[in-house]
């Protein structure tokens, strides 16, 4: 049963979807949920088109099968009128998914699934917007009672920094080692040490650590209060540790472009490589696209580094490319390089 306050919320949502209708289907509404630091559950990990529950008041299973919400934002997909909810860095248009299997398939449940522990972290990184002082975090008991783990296929940790905090690690391991799930993982990489090398390159399909720069001043610059070196040196751990253990986890080194860090995006690229590590992936922060647009010299430039760089036949790394595609800085047509 709806309620009236809810319903008049579902009214204005379909009117101003109405006006601002767009040309954009969402993969995720079929596939996916995430679950933030205060319980809500969402479609997207950038919090949109808008929440659907919350799994403090009701288990998983309730609110994927049961949501007038989702159900809602699923029919505005189809009309292709998301637009109005989502940024167009948040829109998966359907010839950048790589996986299109569950696109407009009804799960009995959701296939993956995103969690934010919470904001708390030792870094304060200059395009954040987290509370990293704030002390709010999911409370494991709940989500040990009201998720159905074993009926996930792909599971996402994050915070903050789930290391930084007592009752993250403590879920990781729980779920890593107690219910022999893989739980991939973002982390800073600033307090990874032997044994938690261990337990990520066993228990993780992927390892996301933010190094956001190819050198120490900007990445330090970025990543404010980290140390660039201790972040290397856990890369190469991590590196050493998936050898070690002859894990098949993929080390991945994310690079969110900005303002601050566009001259090294293609150095990155050599750097991370260098490490070891399996991927390179690209977000970037929300005033880039207009600074790439008020400056086509830099952006060119840029285009023509990156290109040269992918004509490399003996590029191993791969590249998670469609940042790079949607802000115009190379040509996806003279990429041959495969998208794992």
């Amino acid at each position: 049963m709806i309620e009236k306050k809810d319903l008049s919320a579902l009214k204005s949502l379909i009117v101003k979807n109405i006006e601002h209708s767009g040309n954009a289907h969402c993969n995720l509404l079929w596939d996916r949920l995430f679950i933030n630091n205060k319980g809500n559950v969402y479609v997207c990990c950038l919090l949109k088109p808008g929440i659907i529950g919350n799994i403090y008041r009701e288990d998983l299973s309730r609110i994927w099968k049961g949501s007038v919400r989702l159900n809602l934002f699923r029919l505005m997909s189809i009309r292709g009128c998301l637009n109005y909810f989502c940024q167009q860095r948040c829109i998966f248009m359907s010839e950048l998914l790589e996986d299109n299997s569950t696109r407009e398939v009804f799960l009995e449940y959701p296939r993956r699934l995103d969690i934010l522990f919470g904001e708390s972290c030792n870094l304060e990184c200059i395009m954040c917007g987290q509370d990293h002082r704030g002390k709010t975090a999911l409370d494991i008991n709940i989500l040990k009672k009201n998720v159905g783990w074993s009926r996930l296929e792909e599971i996402t940790l994050q915070g903050g920094e789930i290391l930084v905090m007592k009752d993250g690690r403590e879920f990781y391991l729980w779920l890593t080692q107690k219910m022999n799930k893989k739980v991939d993982l973002i982390t800073n990489g600033m307090f990874i040490n032997d044994e938690w090398a261990d337990y990520m390159t066993k228990g993780s399909n992927w390892i996301q650590i933010s190094v956001n720069a190819a050198t120490e001043k900007t990445h330090e610059l970025v990543n404010k209060h980290s140390k660039f070196k201790t972040v290397i040196n856990n890369i190469k751990r991590l590196v050493r540790s998936k050898s070690k253990n002859n894990s098949e986890v993929k080390i991945v080194y994310k690079y969110t472009i900005v303002k601050e860090n566009l001259h090294e995006i293609t150095k990155a690229i050599d750097f991370a490589e260098s490490l070891g590590c399996d991927k390179i992936c690209y977000g970037y922060d929300n005033p880039v696209p207009a600074v790439l647009t008020v400056n086509n010299k830099l952006k060119s430039g840029i285009k023509n580094e990156i290109s040269n760089k992918l004509d490399n036949k003996n590029l191993r790394i791969h590249l998670n490319r469609d940042v790079l595609e949607f802000l115009g800085l190379f040509e996806p047509n003279n990429f041959a390089h495969p998208k794992k």
